[in-house]
């Protein structure tokens, strides 16, 4: 048997992880963990990651910089965009 799957779902962040931006600061290691889980989870669920992204980051804007005040929505299970992703 082998993991071949989840060693490539893993491997963006893996190479990733030395060249983002900020990377030596434990808040930043944090952050990452944090927004590639909700973006795994997205994935998995078909969300267009690009669209979840730009629709959520308006939804900020538009409540003063702040995050809305009804997050259900935005888990990725409950996302209701018109348009899903269409492969990997």
């Amino acid at each position: 048997m082998d993991n071949n799957g989840a060693e490539r779902a893993a491997r963006p962040a893996t190479v990733g992880r030395k060249n983002f931006y900020g990377s030596g600061s434990v808040w930043s290691g944090e952050l990452l963990a944090l927004m590639l889980t909700i973006l795994q989870t997205a994935q998995l669920h078909g969300v267009n990651l690009r669209r979840y992204l730009t629709d959520y980051l308006n939804a900020c804007a538009r409540h003063g910089g702040q995050a809305p005040p009804d997050l259900e929505s935005w888990l990725p299970w409950n996302y209701g965009s018109e348009e899903k992703a269409l492969g990997p």
